[in-house]
């Protein structure tokens, strides 16, 4: 692909790349997203949510406190590295667990190729938010295919 690829992640798969045990399709993306060949947006609260997460996890699954620090300077720059979107104001379809709306708004709001989530009980993966938000929602299994088209 020519075009860096705008993207919004959902925190789920931030957090299976990074930490799970295993190989997963999350990795993949974390791989990309390493490289820097996928042009990330996020909102305040997206952002906010990924560095909470992920403090919370370091506190209880990485015991030197200089890793913990290290993976929470990593997102810094991550972030330094994205776009931000102001939500602010910005209407969604509602979904079956409010505190997804904010990825869809950051997506709508940053005019994202794709929202890649993992979270098929939220609501996101819906018809009706695709029909209604114009965005394309889908797994992290199906980003990967269609990125190595």
């Amino acid at each position: 692909m020519k075009n860096k690829l705008k993207v919004v992640i959902d925190t789920n798969i931030f957090m299976y790349g990074w930490f799970s045990e295993n190989k997963t399709f999350c990795t993949d993306i974390m791989e990309l997203v390493e490289a820097q060949k996928l042009h990330l947006l996020f909102a305040q609260d997206t952002i906010g949510e990924l560095m909470y997460i992920s403090k919370n996890f370091a506190r209880f699954h990485i015991d030197e406190e200089d890793e913990r620090i290290l993976l929470l300077q990593n997102i810094a720059e991550l972030f330094h590295h994205s776009t931000s979107v102001n939500t602010v104001g910005t209407k969604s379809v509602e979904l079956h667990d409010d505190n997804d709306n904010m990825f869809l708004k950051c997506a709508v709001k940053g005019q994202a190729d794709y929202l890649i989530s993992d979270d098929f009980k939220s609501g996101l993966h819906d018809d009706s938010v695709l029909t209604d938000s114009g965005i394309k929602v889908v797994s992290s299994e199906d980003f990967i295919k269609i990125f190595e088209e």
